[in-house]
Order: C-alpha cells, then sequence, then structure tokens
C-alpha cells in the first residue's frame, strides 16, 4: 500500500501510539500525546495499518506553511516496525508539494538522502554500576565531584516552579523560546506526569530557594533530559555538575541510557563530555519547496 497523508482528526492514535512502542527505533517525542503537547499543529504521513509513521507538526504564517521541529523535541522522522532504515527517504519523497518549508529531524535510525546537516546528540550507558560509570569521568569532573555540594537535593518540586525559574534566568538568553512554548511544556509534563514518565530534581539553597534543576522523561530504559538550569549567583558551586551526577547514580543500573539531547552548543557540549557520553548524530533536513523544486538551507 502506498504512503498515504493523514490530518490530524484522522489519526489513530491507538495505532499511532502502538507504532511507537513496538518499533525499534521508537522515541517518546513520537507519542501522539506528546506532539499534541508541544506542537501547534500536526498531520502525518502513514505506510499501510501503521507500519511505519512520520509526524509533520506544522504551523502557518503569512499564509506560509512550514512543517517545523517544536521546542523540547529533538528527535521525529519516520518510526517503523521492521529494520528498514531507508524508508525514510521514500517519506521525504511523499511530504506534500504545498508545504513550502520545511525544517526537521529525523532520529537517529533514520537514513534519508539529499542534504542535510549531521547533529550531535550525546548517550551516556548507565547500566553498569555508579562506581564503573564514575571511573571514566574527566578529571575536573572528578575534582569537582569532591567537594560535596552544601545545599539539599529534592525531588518534590512543581513544573510551574521550575518553568518559572528558568523563563526568569534563562528567556534572555533563548529569546526564540517565545512564552506560549513554556505553557505548551507545562502541557507536557502534565502528560508525562500522568504516565509516570516525568522527573524534575532540583537543589534548595538553605533558605529553601530552587538554585538548580533537571526536567525530563523516561521511556523504556532510557533517561531523556529535556531542560536544565542553575541560579547564575550559584556558578561556584558547579551545581549542574552535581545534579547531572546525582541523576547518574540515582538511576545507574535501572536504566540503559541517559541522553543527554545534545549539543551543537559548544559549551553545553563541553559540559556533556565531562561525563565521557558515546557522540552520536542524527539528521536536519530543512529546504524550501518551490514549484516542485527543493532549495535547501543546511
Amino acid at each position: 500500500m502506498p504512503i498515504k497523508y493523514l490530518k490530524h482528526h484522522n489519526i489513530d492514535k491507538q495505532k499511532w501510539d502502538n507504532c511507537i512502542e513496538l518499533s525499534d527505533n521508537g522515541m517518546i517525542y513520537g507519542f501522539s500525546w506528546y506532539l499534541d503537547s508541544i506542537s501547534d499543529n500536526w498531520d502525518a504521513l502513514v505506510l499501510d495499518d501503521y507500519q511505519a509513521i512520520m509526524p509533520l507538526p506544522w504551523t502557518k504564517k503569512y499564509g506560509i506553511k512550514t512543517i517545523y521541529q517544536p521546542y523540547f523535541c529533538q528527535q521525529l522522522g519516520v518510526f517503523y516496525l521492521g529494520d528498514d532504515e531507508n524508508i525514510a527517504t521514500l517519506f521525504v519523497k511523499k511530504i506534500p508539494f504545498w508545504c513550502l518549508k520545511i525544517a526537521i529531524s529525523f532520529n537517529t535510525k533514520c537514513k534519508i538522502e539529499g542534504k542535510y546537516k549531521k547533529k550531535l546528540n550525546h548517550i551516556l550507558p548507565i547500566n553498569a554500576s555508579y562506581s564503573h560509570i564514575s571511573k571514566s569521568y574527566k578529571p575536573d569532573l572528578v575534582r569537582y565531584l569532591k567537594t560535596p555540594t552544601p545545599f539539599l537535593f529534592t525531588e518534590s518540586l512543581k513544573t510551574e516552579e521550575i518553568i518559572a525559574f528558568y523563563i526568569k534566568f534563562y528567556q534572555q538568553k533563548h529569546p526564540n523560546i517565545l512564552l506560549p512554548m513554556y505553557d505548551k511544556l507545562a502541557k507536557l509534563c502534565h502528560q508525562l506526569a500522568l504516565r509516570n514518565k516525568l522527573y524534575h530534581i532540583g537543589i534548595l539553597n538553605n533558605d529553601g530557594e530552587l538554585i538548580a534543576f533537571e526536567l525530563g522523561a523516561y521511556h523504556h530504559k532510557t533517561v531523556h533530559r529535556i531542560l536544565a538550569g542553575s541560579h547564575p549567583d550559584y556558578k561556584k558551586f558547579r551545581l549542574n555538575h552535581h545534579l547531572l551526577d546525582y541523576i547518574i547514580r540515582t538511576h545507574c543500573e535501572k536504566y540503559d541510557y541517559l541522553d543527554f539531547e545534545g549539543s551543537e552548543i559548544e559549551s553545553i557540549a563541553y559540559f556533556n563530555r565531562k561525563f565521557n557520553p558515546t557522540a552520536t548524530y542524527y539528521c536536519n533536513l530543512s529546504y524550501f519547496n518551490i514549484l516542485g523544486c527543493k532549495f535547501y538551507t543546511t
């Protein structure tokens, strides 16, 4: 059967989520409820009876319809049952011609043709003892962790508290993330919590105020980092190092991987490398579709 384009209201979400759940390359970002939470709109390409699927998040501005990669959603692309990595190329060819701009990221297991940008991600295997994992930490990280943090770790945080903290200290650094997007993040966290897939871990100062946090999600045997931040007045305490080490310590042997979610930003990549993760890559495809011709921007 051919690959079909389905508008959102025609998607069978039970079959959709079943494909994500059973596919070897299924990722938490691809679930229908995840996409409902963080995208403006989304339609889909579907092969046969949901043997392979591709979400198409879209938005429209000035009459131009754009397929885009939502914030807090690192990788999408094609999710499929079986082992045909090249199936993604067939899906790309079926993206509707009336979508004038396309800017989407394909998950690591998708092989696509054409011009695309390889983007960096970091994955740390954590299906071993903490002592084994920490032996691979970089020397400067080991040095930082030798001085215990004088503050309190907590897992009793509210999503609203974390988002307010992030907006206060990071909004100016990320002006492209408009305030309504944080409402979508709050909606996503609610959906994750309903499914016991949400974690948020923080550090409080001696007055009980939040000074650092990590927010993320669980899917199968992977811990996904979604958002993190620390108070600028507490830089000397290396709270982000202590917090991520805490996550590794409390999740190792229970999960197989920690997904750092990037990063292309060198300062963040440098921080990630201190934990000695494995570098992996995924594809970002970006082009304008004009009269059936592709004008690549990557």
